[in-house]
């Protein structure tokens, strides 16, 4: 007699044997898509979401096809012309087309300025300007020059912002040329002097700094080259003010060596001298504003580009276990990446909103199950 349990374990049961061609007929494992693919849409910003409204656009294309030939037999069905029924399918087909475009107007005007407030602060990360450049304005000055001409915060930017520059001041002395002749007044260069004077008035001891400022207004007026008469040629001003710039640039001129009141002196000397070759030639006005934006995104370019040569690009980078997440650190610390999307998304300030708004209506409506050939 065999006694047996209730709680005994049942005998296994083997498993079915699966043969080989069974085996390769099973559904493979998802693949894992690549790096780019997976992380593209949030990192490198419009160019993911920007696939996605092609995609809709192109979905909304079809339908609003359809829509025409379904109005147009629509028509036919209804004893209308052949020609009548075809413009019905025509008007059918615009009007879808155009139903993204009412909302892309105000959507367009309110999410522009997000995409270049957005650019704006991509591409000061990639500049990493000095706080008494963001204070003095000369770095929101900077980043508009750099993201209106596509320049990267990079060496290679500022040598492209140097060529700029050289190629106005062979259109200044073009200008110059033409104007060969003619005398500027050194009314503006005494004008500017004194107004010196009274911003070194508004503080405690103002003495030294007037003293300075007066002593630079007899020295003008007493040049070797002017001979005390109250015109200079053209030529020869434009020679001196570029004489003037080219003091203030050198080290010795630099903070801290050289007085306050010293630099003060010849910047309003240089500007008087601008002024007085733009009442002679009106023309030379905007080279001289875009040299001067040329000039200043490219100082503070140059500093940025020092500051990158001393750093470590992997740095910490290097402890984490994930390629994936080296990789970002170390685009994350490229100016060079940075600076193109920066300029990516201002330049797609106006298109990407319009673009988002025809997408999301394409796929709205595919969602809808309006008819699709996909």
């Amino acid at each position: 007699m065999t006694i047996t349990y209730d709680d005994e374990a049942p005998a296994a049961v083997p498993k079915p044997k699966i043969t080989y061609e069974e085996r390769r007929a099973e559904p493979a494992a998802p693949e894992e898509k690549p790096f780019l693919e997976k992380y593209a849409p949030f990192y490198l910003g419009p160019l993911g979401p920007l696939r996605a409204m092609q995609k809709g656009s192109e979905v909304l294309d079809k339908i609003a096809y359809k829509a025409g030939g379904l109005a147009t037999d629509a028509g036919t069905a209804m004893g209308m012309e052949p020609e009548n029924a075809a413009k019905l399918g025509y008007v059918a087909n615009v009007a879808t087309q155009a139903i993204p475009t009412f909302g892309a107007g105000p959507l367009g005007a309110k999410l522009a300025p997000m995409f270049e407030s957005g650019a704006r602060r991509v591409m000061q990360s990639a500049l990493k300007p000095t706080r008494s450049a963001i204070d003095s304005g000369k770095a929101g000055k900077a980043i508009t020059t750099m993201l209106d001409e596509g320049i990267n915060a990079t060496r290679g930017g500022a040598d492209i912002l140097q060529s700029k520059v050289n190629v106005l001041q062979n259109e200044m002395a073009d200008i110059i040329s033409r104007h060969a002749g003619a005398q500027v007044d050194q009314a503006p260069v005494f004008i500017a002097l004194q107004d010196a004077v009274k911003k070194a008035m508004l503080q405690g001891t103002p003495q030294d700094d007037i003293t300075v400022l007066r002593k630079a207004a007899v020295n003008f007026a007493n040049h070797p080259l002017l001979q005390n008469s109250a015109t200079i040629p053209i030529d020869l001003a434009q020679q001196l003010k570029q004489g003037v710039w080219r003091k203030l640039g050198e080290k010795s001129f630099g903070k801290g060596l050289v007085p306050d009141a010293a630099r003060d002196a010849q910047k309003a000397i240089g500007t008087g001298l601008r002024e007085g070759i733009e009442a002679v030639a009106p023309e030379t006005a905007a080279v001289n504003a875009k040299t001067s934006e040329f000039l200043n995104a490219m100082k503070q370019i140059e500093k940025r580009a020092g500051m990158e040569g001393n750093k470590n690009l992997l740095g910490l980078g290097t402890l984490s276990p994930r390629l994936e997440n080296l990789l970002i650190w170390m685009l994350d610390r490229n100016p060079a990446a940075k600076s193109i999307l920066a300029r990516m998304m201002y330049s797609g300030s106006e298109a990407i909103p319009t673009n988002l708004a025809r997408g999301t209506a394409g796929a709205i409506a595919a969602q809808s199950g309006q008819p699709s050939d996909e």
